[in-house]
């Protein structure tokens, strides 16, 4: 018997790179819900492995948003598939063909083996999906998810784990909720509150200290070992507190009632993003919660530089011998984001120092100017990258597939705001740029599926 485990938080939006969701967990703008400190997501966050390279039948699995004012929720997402490529990708980054598109209305897509899995967040349904030899999507069964205590507007999140289990998880403060699912059977096994995720009180596992912040983050999440690994913050949606730690939770990926072990590291706050490396190595970046707290840190505060950190394989411990400032390596002040591109190169979102810098936490968002660097972690350097757009009031995501970083950057000047196109990037670990497509909205996820 196949059987997922998911995670569902009662958000309105949130961040999940590895499916479509709404984009990554940062606070920039576009963040649907005003005041809410649940952002939109892509998503990717991209904490889903990808399925390999294209072989026959195999087929990129693409979501895209479209916002349309017709829409019940303001817009549409739309899924189709495309044989052994990324859609519509040229040299001159030419349109996309829209023509075998599904539509469907407020909805994540997550994959597992071979499949396209459609979380309904307003009906709380999971349909299945498949592909046929012509790339069409086919409807191949539904089943509810109201049951397990979870409410509408529910944002889901995914993980591959293995041919049996994929874990989707979405953590928030007030409510956290791990479900047990079957896909075989499209059926539920077992929903799982979890509690010690969730806000707004947490204690962590560095000396009993205890929080009580109105704002949870999580980052992208990996299997590492036997576990589920992912880099987790919690902080106040009005940057008056923020845990003075990068931390990294360890929730067993076949036992999701086990104790979950936080690691934790003071070297840097505001832990948003995992990554593995060959030789098994996980790292986190901590970028003091995307800039905001670095620059205009909470009364009292001292806020270290953002940084990149390891844990070696096989242990549970961050190396002490380990660490590069992204401060230093881009010459910046604060850092967004970072993005694995392989090896041990990152591509990493920082606040442009040619720029006039954000003059206060509340217009953060609203005002900063960023720019992409490639940096290197053996050496601690970066370099400019000259082929990537620098742009401001952005959110970035990235999606992985085929060990490949897909990456995107769209201006939004409302929290509605979805642009008419938006470029797509293939990032490759020298920092060459590709630019693939040109799609009429804005990744929404990607994967693979799998004729049967």
């Amino acid at each position: 018997m196949k059987r997922i485990l998911c995670a569902l938080s009662m958000l309105a939006l949130c961040g999940a790179a590895a499916c479509g969701g709404d984009d990554n967990d940062n606070p920039p703008p576009d963040s649907g819900t005003p005041d809410s400190g649940t952002p939109d997501s892509g998503t990717p966050d991209s904490g889903t492995p990808d399925a390999g390279p294209a072989d026959a039948g195999s087929f990129v699995a693409f979501g895209i948003r479209v916002n349309d004012p017709n829409a019940p929720t303001g817009r549409y997402i739309y899924l189709g598939a495309y044989p052994n490529q990324f859609p519509g990708a040229n040299p001159d980054g030419g349109g996309l063909d829209t023509s075998n598109l599904t539509q469907f209305g407020n909805i994540d897509i997550n994959y597992a083996l071979g499949d396209a899995y459609v979380f309904d967040r307003n009906a709380l349904t999971m349909n299945e999906y498949t592909v046929t030899d012509a790339g069409s999507i086919q409807d191949a069964g539904q089943f509810s998810l109201l049951n397990t205590g979870i409410k509408a507007n529910t944002a889901l999140s995914s993980i591959y784990v293995s041919e049996h289990h994929e874990v989707s998880y979405t953590f928030a403060a007030g409510s956290s909720l791990l479900i047990d699912w079957d896909p075989s059977e499209l059926a539920v096994n077992n929903s799982l509150t979890a509690t010690s995720l969730s806000g707004p009180t947490t204690t962590l596992a560095d000396g009993g200290v205890t929080t009580v912040y109105n704002r949870f983050g999580s980052g992208n999440a990996w299997v590492w070992g036997n576990d589920i690994a992912f880099a987790i913050s919690w902080y106040n949606s009005d940057f008056s507190a923020i845990n003075p730690a990068a931390v990294v939770a360890l929730i067993d990926k076949d036992d999701i009632t086990q104790p979950i072990t936080y690691v934790t590291d003071t070297r840097c706050i505001g832990a948003n993003a995992t990554f593995i490396d060959p030789a098994g190595d996980l790292y986190v970046s901590g970028t003091s919660q995307n800039g905001p707290f670095q620059l205009f840190p909470p009364t009292g505060t001292t806020v270290p530089d953002a940084c990149v950190l390891r844990i070696k394989a096989g242990t549970t411990t961050f190396d002490q011998s380990f660490k590069v400032d992204l401060l230093s390596a881009t010459g910046s002040t604060a850092i967004y984001d970072t993005f694995y591109l392989g090896g041990h190169m990152m591509l990493v979102i920082a606040l442009d120092p040619t720029q006039a810098a954000p003059t206060s936490a509340a217009t953060f968002s609203a005002t900063a100017k960023w720019a992409p660097f490639l940096v290197d972690l053996d050496t601690g350097t970066g370099t400019r990258m000259a082929d990537l757009p620098t742009t401001g009031v952005t959110q970035f995501t990235q999606y992985i597939l085929d060990g490949n970083l897909y990456y995107q950057n769209y201006n939004t000047l409302s929290t509605s705001s979805t642009p008419a196109n938006v470029t797509a990037y293939l990032v490759a670990p020298d920092g060459g740029v590709t630019t693939e497509a040109t799609i009429p909205g804005d990744i929404w996820d990607m994967g693979r599926m799998q004729v049967h």
